[in-house]
């Protein structure tokens, strides 16, 4: 079937612009144009709560989609009134967008940040817990397909009690951000939601509240004509045949492997019988309050996602245990403690750096490293010194991300300061931006390279990437040292993280490439080296290695009032640019582009034609 262009398919949404402000008319043109003509929205992945197996299912998805996890709750900032976790009355899609208090920079994040997830393709768009702020989120996507993630809240709690994810993950602090705007909104059953979110108790007994107070908002919110299926953790994510053969079948397909080796969901294994016996008692609670409180619309998905597991915590049966044991965390998840990133004087001797040629016919030199924890936190300290504006932090980092999810720099509001997460100074930085990366190769004279310049190195290399140091398909829990190995080689060229490219991914610039494999990805024989991301966001699977010219001079360190100064000229760009039509969006993001493109010498055009 003939696909529209994307040229076609979105010009009709920044016409838009000019004359409404109302976001859902920006939707609706997107989706409604091209109906006739093949184009298919994104799939909607939603869990009915956190630790559903949503990660071993995106696993399977991505071999043949684009997948983006979470790319709400965890990109949207804090502070925008759309967020999940914003603390006072949430706003409409709708409200945000057109808010003139709202300003140019933000637009412009949101704007591309929505047409990169409906970039034709195959894509996929998977959401946890975005509690109260579920109608934000389908405001974006009111013609895609919904698939539901569930399993039996007993499963929940001892995957959450494995870890103690109650505490490391701030569901206290959930509860209380939920509180503040249930009070805030005054919508339908607020009250008896309130009530749901203020239980007391045993921690267990608190977040199995939260669990039936999500599975109503989501059978309040979604239209159940657009729910494609309902996948059950114990029937289609757990290997359930005793034949080694299909369970090994199964793990050789996940990078999660040490955790899916069970016949059956083991809660029996974590839970003591005190504690499956109070949630167990918990679930019947919620249930008949639920029942009682709420109208049959907020209850048409909740005996799938929650009340059909009431009694199962009284099934005797032994379970197979996790490979992973009770109590035991891993890196990717510790809570780690956190030190003020301090800064003397001048940026140090970051040119102090092991520059390595490894093509002869490519007039390129790479550094060993990726780009590290360290020298990224002192970069972005030194911005703040030179009066970047903390507003502004999401264009370049993950700001609020707490170790215990991997955030490895915060930035704490009230005292202006960034933090870094002891014991990864080393280790490369993720939860970057393509500006941030980009910024910092240009503070060290230095440029991303391009994808075609990373391919054509991996190819040379061959067998030699595949070191004892490259760390991909979860052979850690999480990046390693940046820089090991022997030899000019470095052992992470095709491990530990992806790196940002210099290029676009496509014509229409909201995107770039990107190349490599993550410690988090599994290497498969559909494997693809070149991927992308909407250059505006960041994740925890992509990071940055510097290049520069082997043919001229060593490259120069700029100064901060430099850097500060090409910061600025982007953020004036995104602020004062009027976009209405496609066209304008790509020129835009070409302009913010060439702003923080290093200025490529003549032996780098010349890389580029070959």
């Amino acid at each position: 079937m003939r696909r529209v262009s994307f040229k076609k398919l979105i010009r009709g949404v920044f016409e838009l612009l000019k004359r409404k402000k109302s976001m859902s008319e920006v939707v609706n043109s997107m989706l409604e144009a091209p109906a006739n003509e093949g184009y298919e929205p994104p799939t909607i992945v939603l869990g009915q709560f956190e630790r559903v197996g949503s990660t071993f299912y995106l696993d399977q998805l991505e071999k043949r989609h684009i997948v983006h996890n979470e790319p709400y709750r965890l990109l949207i900032p804090d502070s925008w009134p759309i967020s999940r976790e914003y603390n006072g009355r949430l706003q409409s899609v709708d409200e945000f967008f057109a808010n003139p208090e709202v300003s140019g920079v933000d637009k412009h994040w949101f704007r591309n940040f929505f047409v990169s997830l409906h970039y034709p393709g195959s894509q996929i768009v998977k959401e946890t817990n975005v509690f109260l702020a579920l109608p934000q989120l389908l405001e974006l996507f009111p013609k895609s397909p919904i698939h539901l993630l569930t399993r039996n809240p007993l499963g929940i709690a001892s995957s959450f009690k494995r870890n103690d994810l109650y505490n490391r993950w701030r569901y206290d602090q959930v509860a209380h951000t939920l509180g503040v705007q249930l009070d805030a909104g005054k919508q339908d059953g607020h009250e008896a939601m309130l009530h749901m979110v203020r239980q007391d108790g045993e921690w267990f007994e608190r977040l199995t509240w939260l669990m039936g107070l999500n599975s109503v908002l989501l059978s309040r919110h979604i239209d159940m004509d657009r729910v494609v299926q309902i996948i059950r953790y114990e029937e289609d994510v757990i290997p359930l045949s005793t034949d080694e053969t299909v369970a090994n079948d199964r793990v050789q397909d996940s990078i999660f492997a040490t955790n899916i080796i069970k016949e059956r969901d083991d809660f029996e294994a974590r839970l003591s019988d005190d504690e499956l016996r109070l949630i167990g008692k918990a679930m019947e609670e919620c249930t008949n309050f639920v029942g009682q409180e709420f109208d049959s619309s907020d209850q048409v998905l909740f005996p799938s996602l929650f009340s059909r597991h009431i009694g199962s915590e009284r099934v005797g049966s032994t379970y197979g245990s996790s490979a992973r044991k009770l109590g035991q965390v891993s890196v990717a998840t510790e809570t780690s403690a956190l030190l003020p990133i301090t800064v003397d004087g001048e940026l140090d001797s970051e040119l102090n750096r092991s520059l390595v040629k490894l093509v002869s016919e490519q007039a390129v030199l790479w550094d060993r490293s990726l780009v590290t924890n360290e020298q990224m936190g002192r970069f972005l300290k030194r911005i703040l010194e030179y009066g970047h504006n903390p507003a502004h932090n999401y264009l370049l980092f993950m700001e609020h991300m707490p170790s215990s999810r991997g955030g490895r720099i915060s930035y704490e509001d009230e005292n202006n300061i960034l933090q870094q997460t002891i014991g990864f100074d080393d280790h490369p930085v993720y939860w970057i931006s393509w500006i941030a990366a980009s910024l910092y190769a240009y503070s060290q004279g230095m440029r991303l390279p391009y994808y075609s310049e990373w391919h054509k190195a991996y190819l040379a290399l061959g067998e030699a990437v595949h070191t004892p140091d490259a760390n991909h398909s979860y052979a850690s829990d999480d990046t390693t040292p940046t820089g090991q190995g022997e030899g000019k080689i470095p052992g992470d060229f095709f491990g530990n993280l992806k790196i940002w490219c210099q290029d676009w991914s496509g014509p229409e610039a909201v995107s770039k490439k990107l190349a490599g494999i993550s410690w988090k990805h599994y290497m498969h024989p559909d494997y693809q080296l070149m991927g992308e991301r909407p250059y505006l966001t960041n994740s925890r699977v992509i990071g940055a290695r510097l290049v520069c010219c082997s043919e001229c001079p060593r490259p120069q360190q700029k100064s901060m009032d430099e850097v500060i100064a090409r910061l600025n000229e982007v953020i004036d760009i995104m602020e004062s640019t009027q976009v209405q039509t496609v066209q304008d969006l790509t020129q835009l993001n070409h302009r913010i582009s060439d702003v923080l493109s290093s200025e490529s010498c003549a032996h780098e055009q010349k890389e580029q034609r070959l």
